[in-house]
């Protein structure tokens, strides 16, 4: 049964002055509106006013749903998920509401409020006339929004009018509407759109292979002589990436393959960039050589130009290690790792902050994990006598832990295993609460940050294989903002595959035959006990990687995932925010995981020597 706050009536939104608060917005879009109809919902609940209550509080609502453009399935998300709790999704308004913003349609004058309810009541109701609307009300709020140097809000709405259309049909002319209305934009800028406005258009048209492959192969390499001429490699990479898609679709091999090595050459102009300005970075430089060597190993070919990179690698690799600075605090105290982790990332570049990021955690060694059981059982021995079991939230028993005193010699080893996971696992806790979440915090308060600006990790990267690039990119950022149910479902099948790919580019089997036959890929069960995966990541990291997505002593995430045992809760862990970080990494630094775990090695054991110098001469 309805409650005086469910009732609503079309009236009380023909009374509600929507529309003044609208014409108070500086920015035409749903984001800035969604602010302004919460201050006046806010309002009519401090002055008990349920009617403007009822209204505001819907088309607050409704504008606050998060357009994400890209995605067919699913446009509008929630604008904010933390700590289980959500904004509005579209299932959360009722029929009785989706009824009257139908009937109100035709009073909005509006093109973005009208688009964005029309697509809500499409997505809800399937009325291919009000989808109509939406597709008409989507180009024109992208027209008034137009804006070449902050071409999102605009771009976002052509986009979804186009993958409205593209599921109609081009039976009603709407689809061919909006081709025509891309095509119109690309011939006003003709190349000299100042940011991506322009290749974003064609990447649309490109997708359904629209428009002359030849025509927009020119525009695309004018885009990119533009900003190669403004020192803008990044974006010059992107466009002539652009232009070799264009290549492809017009069947020019020999184009295709010039435009791909102009590509390639961006990443050594932006490494050499890297460690030319104020913040010099041989890692950021050792990064952009090291997906510069990728994409010319990609391309085929390329022998010399790939040795020649190599050989300045190894030198940047050299220089780089003077720049690995972990933070760390006591452990009773993190305010100041806290501190120093958001300070860390302030300031800087979206991808900049995210190589800072990456590094900026401890991956704890072997080593220290055992000295620390060890020291545990001097103060403790009684702890460590018996066998133990490690129970999941229902209290099954999921492990064992044997007693480490009564384990003989050749037994320790293994023995220590179990306990050396869990306090692991206490270790990530801290992490992720003193170094993890503040540094990625921080850059989500100086960053609105897309997929799109995550290319410069992903595309080209050894660790990725080609065509992977967008689950990658998809995991990652859905970390970055928090929702890690999402980035660990996308990552760990994606981690795992990736293993695979580098094990067999370096001729190891990754898969086996049954007795029927049949050929089994290995899974992480499996591929991560191999010695040849042990050299890849080294000893240290390798162990952290069994421990959290494969050990029953450990998180066991994958297979825990893969069998439906984990809870919404489960992924906001600090296992797995722990694991979506040790991602980011490999991702940032996949040809220096063992360097940097060498020189980490190298300076504990100096600092060891050091401190054990220092007790002989006290």
């Amino acid at each position: 049964m309805a409650t005086e706050s469910d009732l609503l009536t079309i009236q009380d939104l023909h009374d509600s002055g929507w529309k003044e608060v609208v014409a108070q917005s500086e920015k035409k879009d749903c984001s800035h509106y969604h602010s302004l109809f919460l201050a006046r919902f806010r309002h009519a609940e401090e002055y008990s006013n349920q009617k403007q209550k009822n209204v505001f509080r819907l088309l607050t609502d409704i504008t606050s749903l998060f357009m994400r453009s890209d995605n067919r399935k699913e446009p509008y998300g929630p604008m904010a998920v933390m700590d289980g709790k959500r904004s509005a999704i579209i299932d959360d308004f009722s029929e009785e509401q989706l009824n009257i913003l139908k009937e109100f349609i035709p009073e909005i004058d509006d093109p973005e409020l009208r688009a964005r309810i029309s697509d809500v009541i499409w997505l809800r109701q399937r009325d291919y006339k009000v989808a109509e609307i939406a597709i008409d009300s989507y180009l024109e709020s992208a027209i008034r929004l137009e804006d070449p140097d902050h071409w999102p809000y605009c771009f976002d709405r052509i986009e979804r009018a186009f993958r409205l259309a593209a599921s109609l049909g081009d039976s009603n002319g709407k689809y061919d509407k909006v081709v025509e209305h891309i095509e119109n934009m690309l011939g006003k800028y003709d190349g000299n759109d100042p940011l991506y406005l322009s290749e974003k258009l064609m990447g649309l048209l490109c997708e359904s292979k629209e428009g002359d492959p030849v025509k927009y192969s020119l525009l695309a390499e004018k885009l990119a002589t533009n900003a190669e001429k403004a020192d803008d490699w990044q974006r010059a990479q992107t466009h002539w990436l652009r232009k070799a898609e264009w290549d492809r679709i017009g069947k020019n091999e020999e184009a295709r393959k010039s435009s791909l090595i102009s590509a390639a050459e961006t990443y050594v102009k932006l490494a050499e960039g890297s460690i030319s300005g104020e913040r010099k970075s041989y890692m950021v430089a050792s990064s952009y050589l090291t997906k510069a060597i990728e994409a010319y190993r990609r391309i085929g070919g390329m022998k010399d130009r790939i040795d020649e990179l190599h050989s300045i690698l190894l030198t940047y690799e050299k220089e780089s290690l003077k720049e690995f600075e972990v933070i760390s605090s006591p452990p009773m105290d993190l305010s100041k790792a806290i501190e120093g982790a958001r300070e860390s990332v302030k300031g800087k570049s979206v991808i900049d902050s995210l190589f800072v990021f990456s590094h900026n955690f401890r991956i704890e060694t072997v080593e220290n994990l055992k000295k620390r059981i060890q020291d545990h059982i001097k103060i403790a021995p009684l702890s460590y006598m018996m066998s133990g079991v490690i129970v999941n939230e229902k209290g099954k028993v999921v492990g064992k832990k044997q007693g480490l005193l009564l384990a003989d010699e050749d037994e320790q080893e293994i023995a220590l295993r179990p306990h050396m996971f869990q306090e692991a696992k206490m270790g990530y806790w801290v992490d992720v609460q003193a170094l993890i979440d503040p540094m990625r915090r921080q850059i989500n308060v100086e960053h609105y940050i897309t997929v799109n600006d995550l290319a410069s990790i992903i595309v080209n990267n050894p660790f990725i294989p080609e065509h992977r690039e967008y689950f990658f990119g998809k995991g990652l950022l859905a970390g970055l903002q928090g929702d890690f149910i999402t980035a660990i479902h996308f990552l760990v099948p994606q981690f795992e595959n990736s293993l695979r790919y580098l094990l067999e580019q370096q001729g190891v089997p990754t898969s086996g035959i049954d007795d029927d036959g049949i050929q089994e890929e290995y899974d992480l069960n499996k591929l991560l006990y191999l010695e040849d995966t042990k050299k890849l990541f080294g000893e240290n990291l390798i162990f952290h990687l069994q421990g959290l997505l494969v050990e029953k002593e450990g998180a066991n995430i994958r297979n825990r995932m893969a069998h439906g045992l984990m809870y919404p809760g489960d992924f906001h862990s600090p296992d797995c925010i722990y694991l979506w970080a040790l991602i980011l990494r490999l991702c940032c630094w996949p040809s220096m995981t063992k360097i940097i775990e060498n020189h980490k090695e190298d300076r504990e054991h100096s600092e060891n020597q050091q401190n054990n110098e220092n007790k002989e001469e006290s």
